[in-house]
């Protein structure tokens, strides 16, 4: 904090809970407890990683849920709650994928007959093609431990997704049969996220959000060519969740410029202002199949804005779909998909919960316990 600068550690991981007793303490990409030594001063790892719990539960973003005090007190939380996908509206409901799993980011088809998901199951998460009809699930990640965020191209060949099989956080793709070998299409610079992607209609362009940080930003860039990186939302205050419209002329994406999350749509690639969809706060836009409609949250509140293009991009109507627990103002990654219909949602609906909670006292003991073995002493 006193010269600010910042120092990249090269230790793949998805949160720091702390530095005690000379020991840096966070959870591995896999979801265990680590440790590692650690010193503060020069800001570097003086020794290798230890395992230190089972793998926790991890929130919707990846974070995880666990927290250490200062005097070695720690609370953390293991296991997973299991869902099933539902299609819903303000009305009704149907269950479209019955077996419950703990699913993350569904994602139909551009067809309507696959949904592309991410399960999380013993310590890793990787994508699977749900085929609705057949009522089948087929694995399309094998390496790494987070494989998430699919997002498919208009034409229903490919996925895009985000995967660490590298070791850090990159953009990977694959065709959605199964076919071949997955293919890296983005890697960010080293110490720098990225946290999504969707390609162009044409799919020579790829849309992204990378984090570094304070703040993340909404960028594209071509994948042949000209490949240099062309800003739409950049810190300070950044961008979210970047959906292009079906045609590929705009880009939805959410942010607290104004000091509350808001959705906005601009034309894609430009120029053109941006323009305010939502009123009183807005994050996770997904559009409809025919580009009319922009869903998003608000708190516990699924909303849609009816949208005109002509003569220029306008609001006709904001609707309040439904009220659910699934629906919460985060500005990530959109945990739900629009129905073909234009009119439902499809979610995660809870249906069974194995998790625990452990509050360990005194735990700074267990550590040093653990760091003295992993050392050989």
């Amino acid at each position: 904090l006193s010269d600010g600068k910042s120092e990249v550690l090269d230790l793949p991981g998805s949160a720091p809970l702390g530095v005690i007793d000379g020991n840096l303490v966070y959870v591995g990409l896999n979801g265990t407890l680590m440790a590692v030594p650690f010193d503060s001063k020069r800001r570097r790892i003086t020794g290798a990683p230890v395992t230190l719990t089972d793998r926790l539960a991890l929130g919707p973003l990846g974070s995880a849920n666990a927290s250490l005090s200062r005097n070695g007190t720690l609370v953390y939380q293991t296991g997973s709650t299991l869902e099933q996908l539902v299609a819903t509206d303000a009305k009704t409901e149907r269950v479209v994928v019955n077996e419950p799993r703990a699913y993350t980011f569904p994602r139909i088809s551009p067809d309507g007959k696959r949904i592309a998901v991410s399960i999380a199951d013993a310590g890793r998460t990787d994508l699977w093609i749900y085929g609705i009809a057949a009522g089948t699930l087929t694995r399309l990640t094998t390496e790494g431990i987070v494989n998430e965020r699919a997002e498919w191209t208009r034409d229903g060949t490919t996925i895009v997704y985000r995967s660490d099989r590298d070791g850090h956080s990159a953009l990977w793709q694959r065709a959605a049969d199964g076919s071949g070998q997955p293919t890296l299409m983005f890697n960010p610079a080293k110490g720098v996220g990225v946290w999504e992607g969707e390609l162009t209609p044409d799919k020579q362009t790829v849309l992204y959000r990378v984090g570094a940080n304070t703040s993340d930003g909404v960028y594209y860039r071509r994948l042949s060519g000209d490949t240099a990186s062309h800003a739409i939302a950049v810190p300070p205050f950044g961008g979210w969740n970047a959906r292009l419209s079906p045609d590929g002329q705009w880009v939805a994406y959410a942010s607290d410029e104004s000091g509350t999350f808001q959705v906005y749509v601009r034309p894609f690639p430009g120029p053109g202002a941006r323009f305010q969809v939502s009123v009183d706060g807005g994050a996770m836009p997904v559009w409809s199949r025919d580009g009319r409609r922009l869903f998003f949250v608000t708190d516990q509140q699924m909303n849609v804005a009816d949208l005109s293009f002509a003569p220029a991009l306008s609001v006709v109507r904001r609707t309040k779909l439904l009220e659910a627990d699934f629906a919460t103002l985060n500005p990530g990654h959109a945990d739900y998909d629009v129905m073909p219909d234009g009119k439902s949602v499809l979610v995660m609906k809870p249906v069974t919960a194995d998790v625990q909670t452990t509050v360990v006292v005194n735990w700074i003991e267990e550590l040093r316990a653990a760091m003295a073995r992993g050392a050989g002493k």
